[in-house]
């Protein structure tokens, strides 16, 4: 095979998994993907924490990290959300309006995000609104 045969789609998909190659670490493994079409995505899960984390590109051309929760039993407030919505919090704001050049850059700052700041979401012990009430007593 020759690499000049690899699509876009086909780089996209080993990009995302370059990136957030951390998640397999962490006890998370492929559940879906999709290559093609008008949002390439890779879908993270684990069963132990019960999270799916979803890397997805945008029509418009933005990175989107999506984290699911699932919860057999009980009512939950917020099942899904946009790290993109919680820029702020963690002083990444700039990433929506300067993005940095390059689409493994782009998915590198995000992984880097999660990394840095999200890990207890990741890891199952909680979630983003007990996180950010965590953080604020922290710097009180």
């Amino acid at each position: 095979m020759n690499i000049d045969e690899i699509n876009s789609g086909e780089i996209g998909f080993i990009q995302i998994i370059r990136a957030f190659g951390f998640l397999l670490e962490n006890g998370y493994s492929g559940k879906e993907f999709s290559i093609g079409g008008r949002e390439p995505y890779v879908c993270f899960k684990s069963w132990v924490a019960k999270r799916e984390i979803i890397v997805c590109w945008s029509e418009g051309g933005y990175l989107d990290v999506c984290i699911r929760r699932k919860k057999i039993f009980g009512t939950l407030k917020s099942t899904i959300f946009s790290i993109r919505d919680y820029y702020k919090y963690f002083n990444c704001e700039n990433l929506k309006t300067h993005p940095p050049v390059g689409a493994f850059n782009i998915l590198k700052a995000n992984a880097d995000i999660v990394q840095q700041y999200l890990m207890p979401i990741i890891k199952g012990e909680m979630w983003i609104d007990e996180l950010l009430k965590h953080n604020k007593s922290i710097h009180e």
